[in-house]
């Protein structure tokens, strides 16, 4: 084992779609949390752009792929703040899988050891977002074409809603609430391992 990967989103919950596409057996994970962050939904990938090709939304009603800024849930750092979620053990070819799924939107960071609330007998890292991707958000949200997909706004909180009412409510208690309208738009994915 190489180290860690904290989810502190989708990757929370083990029935999440990508994760089933994981290499390998999907390992147990570790319930923690991370003081010094928060959530917030203030990223957004460009849904017109090619580079988003391999992954990009639809409207659920027209079917249309849409012109627009579609948010993602990301970290800020936050003091006072504990921002709960799992640490996924990771090799050298898992962290390489999780760089390939997050590299356009996230950056690889590690969290101090100080800043987790578990012992966990390696290097803990999670996906920070890129200045570009906060940037995108931005520009969405002057245009008035920022939107979070439901689908998305919905999952997280389920996922952690499924461990019970205490993590549910330390989710609430450390995220922002989207500051875009949400929009029913699904998910289309490339074949293959593109589609990550």
């Amino acid at each position: 084992m190489l180290g860690f990967v904290f989810g502190y989103g989708t990757l929370a919950d083990p029935d999440d779609w990508l994760l089933r596409r994981y290499p390998g057996d999907f390992p147990d994970t570790v319930y923690l949390a991370v003081d010094g962050y928060r959530r917030h939904w203030d990223l957004a990938a460009d849904n017109s752009a090619a580079r988003h090709d391999h992954k990009y939304h639809v409207d659920a009603a027209t079917g249309e792929r849409p012109d627009i800024y579609v948010a993602a849930l990301g970290l800020e750092r936050e003091a006072g703040c504990s921002c709960n979620g799992v640490a996924i053990p990771v090799d050298a070819e898992r962290l390489a899988w999780f760089d390939k799924r997050e590299g356009l939107l996230y950056d690889r960071i590690v969290v101090e050891g100080e800043r987790i609330s578990e012992s966990l007998g390696g290097t803990l890292w999670t996906y920070f977002p890129k200045d570009s991707a906060l940037a995108a958000f931005e520009e969405g949200l002057r245009e008035g074409k920022a939107f979070a997909p439901r689908y998305y706004v919905e999952s997280v909180p389920a996922a952690f809603a499924a461990r019970g009412e205490e993590a549910l409510a330390a989710y609430r208690a450390s995220t922002r609430e989207p500051r875009c309208p949400v929009r029913d738009l699904d998910l289309v994915r490339a074949a293959g391992d593109a589609g990550i």
